[in-house]
Formats: C-alpha cells, sequence, structure tokens
C-alpha cells in the first residue's frame, strides 16, 4: 500500500524528509497510520510537516521535521518525536529531537510499534477526562464569581440608603449592575459543573471515547474489588451494546455542544479530533 494512502487529512504533499521516514517507518510498523498535524511552506510551497501518529485506534504521539539553523552546521533538518512513552530526565520530558533520519526511525519504531495495555489506556483516558472536567469547572465558577463581585459595591450602597432610613433609590447604571441578569444563569451552570465533576472524582459512571473507525471505547472508572483493568476497557460496535442506560445519556449528549455540562447526565469534548464523553452512573434526575 502507498504511503499516501496511510495518511488521513492529507491536502497538500508531505515534506520530503517527512515522507522519506514515514515510509521507512510504515514497513517497519505496518499497523501504523497517520493524520495532517501542522502544514508549513518551503520555499513558497505549503507542505505537511508534522503529523499524529496512531496504532490501530489508539494516538501514540506525533512526528515532525522543520529546516533550523545551527552556527556550526548551517541549516539542516530536524526531528521531534513526541509520546508519552518517552520518559526524559531533562529537557522536554516526552520528546525526541534529533538530527539523525536514522536515529529519528529508532526512536519512532520502539515508541511507536507498542501497543498500550489496558492499565495505560484507562490512565490516559482518564487523566484527560479529569483535566478537561476541571477546567471547565475551573472557568464557570471563575465567570460566577467575577460576575457577582461586580455587585458587591451597588449592593453595599444600597443597604446604606436602608440602614439611614432612606428610601433606597437606583440610578439606571446602579440598577443594571444589581440586576445582573446573567448572574442566577452563570450560578448554576458554575453548580451543574461543580455536581459533574464530583460525580467524575467519586468515579461514578464511564468515559466513552469515539474511536476513528466508528465503534466506542468505554471505560468504567469505578476501580471495583475484583475489576481488572481489562473489565473496566469495554469495547463496543454500536451504541446499542452499551447498557440501556447509558445509551439514553449518550445520545442526549450527542445533541449538545461539547463543554457544556448536564446534571445527572455528563459532559462532552472534542480531544484529538474525536468526541469523548463522561456520562454519569445512576438514574436521569429531571427538575420541573
Amino acid at each position: 500500500m502507498k504511503l499516501k494512502k496511510k495518511v488521513e487529512h492529507i491536502d497538500f504533499p508531505l515534506h520530503e524528509p517527512l515522507e522519506k521516514l514515514l515510509t521507512k517507518l510504515y514497513h517497519k510498523v505496518p499497523n501504523l497510520t497517520f493524520e495532517s498535524l501542522t502544514v508549513g511552506c518551503v520555499i513558497e510551497h505549503k507542505v505537511i510537516h508534522e503529523v499524529s501518529v496512531f496504532n490501530g485506534n489508539e494516538q501514540v504521539g506525533s512526528i515532525g521535521i522543520d529546516y533550523a539553523s545551527f552556527r556550526s552546521q548551517g541549516k539542516c533538518d530536524v526531528y521531534t518525536i513526541n509520546s508519552s512513552r518517552i520518559q526524559n530526565r531533562i529537557g522536554a520530558r516526552h520528546q525526541k529531537v534529533t538530527k539523525l533520519p536514522q536515529e529519528a526511525l529508532k526512536t519512532s519504531v520502539r515508541v511507536f510499534a507498542q501497543v498500550s495495555t489496558a492499565t495505560e489506556i484507562i490512565t490516559k483516558i482518564k487523566q484527560k477526562m479529569s483535566s478537561e472536567i476541571g477546567g471547565v469547572q475551573y472557568n464557570a465558577v471563575r465567570q460566577a464569581e467575577r460576575t457577582g463581585e461586580d455587585s458587591i459595591l451597588p449592593l453595599m450602597e444600597l443597604a446604606m440608603q436602608v440602614s439611614r432610613g432612606e428610601v433606597p433609590t437606583l440610578s439606571v447604571e446602579l440598577t443594571k449592575l444589581v440586576a445582573k441578569p446573567n448572574l442566577d444563569k452563570l450560578m448554576n451552570t458554575s453548580r451543574i459543573a461543580v455536581s459533574v465533576n464530583n460525580d467524575y472524582k467519586n468515579a461514578n459512571g464511564i468515559v466513552v471515547k469515539e474511536e476513528r473507525d466508528g465503534t466506542l471505547l468505554g471505560v468504567v472508572i469505578h476501580d471495583a474489588s475484583g475489576l481488572t483493568d481489562e473489565m473496566r476497557l469495554q469495547k463496543f460496535s454500536d451504541t446499542y451494546e452499551m447498557p440501556e442506560l447509558y445509551q439514553t445519556k449518550l445520545a442526549m449528549m450527542r445533541m449538545l455542544e461539547h463543554k457544556q455540562p448536564v446534571e445527572s447526565i455528563g459532559i462532552k469534548f472534542v480531544i484529538d479530533n474525536t468526541n469523548w464523553y463522561y456520562l454519569t452512573g445512576g438514574e436521569i434526575i429531571t427538575t420541573s
């Protein structure tokens, strides 16, 4: 199979040194596929100079190439391999940078050929989801706090009028500050974000990731006694293979924008160009 068929979203040609490296890498690890990540210009022509690397459905890292200048050697190609499997004690922790094509190939084979264990996949997914949900909660709470802070001074002025026995009067500007029509909405969004994050922290529910081949990968986040990591990692060829409760919640989350938490249901994110869902456990709570 030609290398071009193994690269997705290829709107521009591959940078020649990168194409040579990927061709050699593909022949050594045929299960790998690539996806265009970064486009740059070489002599006024747009080319792909960085790709994401996938082993099956799993994104295992990226490979990029730049044309850099060095005082002693002039200009040359520099290869950068990024992967969580690269563990450096100094410098960029998960990155290998080299000017040698053979060294770049050797590193790529070493870090990309290995298939992650169930434990590694679960850890990676949980860490990403924890970071995303935590970010949504922080932003929601902070926005509500900033909006509420703007109302403190006008409220104090109103309280002073009442304490002096005066008839409370508000200027047009003051009325707008006190009313804050969005404050209730922001406070409610903040409360829901905290609720969803607490459910996640309490390991209540599952994380579902839409795979590149159309299947679903589920991770039971509850570390139940007697439940191995292999059992916690569940693959579904179709939504209807999931428990009925999660089918309903997933269908609801698919209709919403990402980063929009829904109490007792979950939240949706776009991570690495794919949809990820955290679905809470327990029955759906409806409010009248």
